[in-house]
């Protein structure tokens, strides 16, 4: 159990990191009106490097609603990566109970669940978030993906394998890439892990 739990949170943190920088490269046009949000969001990941998960959680919450006063914005991909990555602050959390369990002693089941129940809610309104936009373009299932992929990682947690399996497969079927959704389900089958090659890393598909 142990060894799985690793892996996935390997996956988990790779993901988050590599889905930073690829939607900052992506949105380097940001409107003047969004700039400030843009830096602001920066900040995020060395929160969470930093195990300054409150910190996040607070910054992440003050972005959306920021996004949320901006009429063109109630619809954004934005929000949907805001909310996504609020997941993943819980979802990190709810690793840290089986790889760091003397933390959250003597209640370690109830923080757990707790972290598990809010990763799925933030989870699941990020999906409701990308389904607003219209038309359903590439990137836009990409983030869907990453998305069905943490509710596999919190299925999983919750020792639903069968809907883990399921999750895993809604990703891949979104984005065939998701290096982190296709490993997550050789994992929870027992097949190897896939290593992206050198010229999938140098040269990814184009974005659209």
């Amino acid at each position: 159990m142990k060894k799985l739990i690793l892996a996935l949170t390997v996956f988990t943190i790779a993901a988050l990191i590599g889905t930073y920088f690829y939607y900052q490269n992506l949105n380097d046009a940001t409107a003047p009106r969004t700039r400030a949000l843009e830096t602001e969001y920066q900040k995020y990941p060395n929160l969470l490097k930093e195990k300054k998960y409150d910190e996040a959680l607070q910054l992440l919450e003050k972005i959306k609603l920021s996004y949320q006063k901006i009429p063109d914005y109630k619809n954004s991909y934005e929000i949907g990566v805001i909310l996504n990555d609020q997941a993943v602050v819980y979802l990190v959390q709810a690793e840290k109970t089986f790889l760091e369990p003397q933390n959250f002693s003597p209640n370690i089941l109830e923080h757990r669940k707790n972290f598990l129940k809010q990763a799925r809610y933030y989870t699941e309104k990020s999906i409701e978030q990308y389904q607003k936009i219209t038309p359903q373009k590439t990137e836009t299932l990409r983030r869907l993906s990453v998305s069905y992929t943490n509710l596999g990682v919190i299925s999983r947690y919750e020792n639903n394998r069968q809907n883990a399996k399921l999750y895993y497969e809604k990703a891949v079927r979104l984005w065939a890439d998701n290096d982190t959704a296709v490993n997550n389900l050789n994992v929870l089958l027992g097949k190897p892990i896939q290593k992206r090659s050198v010229l999938k890393k140098l040269f990814p598909k184009d974005k659209k």
